[in-house]
């Protein structure tokens, strides 16, 4: 599952790796990526693979808000102070849950720029049929805030789930431990990666 999947990047490297007999199910509510994304899925021929879907993801299935942003393509359901905002528009916002019914589940991305806590709240019941799933995360903890958690509660969300998490050292190209810390003083503009595996039983 590739949960704000934008233009298709990482959807098109998943399908690489899967194959033609895996699915990817790319989630983007923003039509001007939503529009870009099927694009870059058809030039490259994986249509049969990856299946986009318009719709955003969180804890309900619902009509939600989506904040377009001038001069960016990185929209979000809670708007940004610093940003200019070009317009608002309704999407349809779903659960993982109930998404897709009946199917073994590998790998997830997300990346929703702060609405990463109610999409795993979302996510509860999939996560615990699937011993073996791998969760990647955006670690954003101004965007966390900014929906109303602080990082430190989805840090312990993912645990509580049954993850272990390393966070993604992208100049080392090595996996570490999550500080330890206080986030409260860190940078503003801090952000990282998580991969989060299920811990043994």
């Amino acid at each position: 599952l590739d949960i704000g999947a934008q233009f298709g990047y990482y959807s098109l490297i998943a399908a690489m790796k899967a194959g033609r007999k895996g699915r990817i199910y790319a989630f983007e509510p923003a039509p001007a990526n939503f529009q870009l994304l099927n694009r870059n899925i058809q030039m490259n021929m994986y249509s049969d693979i990856i299946h986009a879907l318009q719709k955003g993801v969180g804890n309900k299935h619902k009509t939600d808000t989506l904040y377009l942003y001038e001069n960016s393509d990185s929209h979000s359901m809670f708007p940004h102070s610093q940003a200019r905002v070009r317009e608002t528009i309704p999407i349809e916002c779903i659960t993982i849950d109930e998404f897709p019914e009946n199917q073994s589940i590998n790998v997830i991305k997300m990346d929703i720029e702060g609405n990463e806590p109610y999409a795993l709240e979302g996510m509860k019941q999939t996560i615990s049929k699937n011993d073996n799933i791998i969760l990647f995360t955006e670690f954003a903890p101004a965007l966390i805030r900014r929906s109303g958690v602080k990082p430190e509660d989805f840090l312990a969300q993912i645990q509580s789930y049954g993850f272990n998490i390393r966070i993604i050292d992208e100049h080392s190209r090595a996996l570490k431990p999550v500080p330890k810390e206080s986030l409260d003083g860190i940078d503003p503009s801090w952000y990282a990666n998580l991969y989060c595996i299920k811990r043994c039983k």
